[in-house]
């Protein structure tokens, strides 16, 4: 499941950003990796976290998506979802740090 295409992109990678989150959870089953393969500029949790969506970022976390990744500007995923004001998203991201 961590295979690349010629963009370096996993079905991971693909799959959060088409919203896809049953094939998320299938994957992360699979043993799909939350690391991008740029660093952590597209890591998968910091692409859930600009779209602001939830249920992606709560499965990526289930997965063992490391919340305090950051993007290649220094911001976590949780800086991001404020930003974008994605409330719902941010309160979820903020909450994980302290499990």
């Amino acid at each position: 499941p961590n295979a690349r295409d010629l963009t370096s992109q996993t079905a991971l990678g693909h799959a959060v950003r088409s919203g896809d989150v049953p094939l998320v959870k299938l994957l992360l089953e699979h043993g799909a990796g939350t690391v991008s393969a740029h660093g952590t500029a597209d890591a998968p949790l910091i692409v859930a976290a600009t779209s602001g969506d939830a249920a992606m970022i709560a499965a990526l976390l289930k997965g063992g998506a490391d919340v305090n990744v950051r993007n290649l500007a220094g911001k976590s995923a949780a800086d991001i979802a404020g930003d974008k004001r994605h409330t719902d998203a941010q309160a979820l991201l903020v909450a994980s740090k302290h499990d």
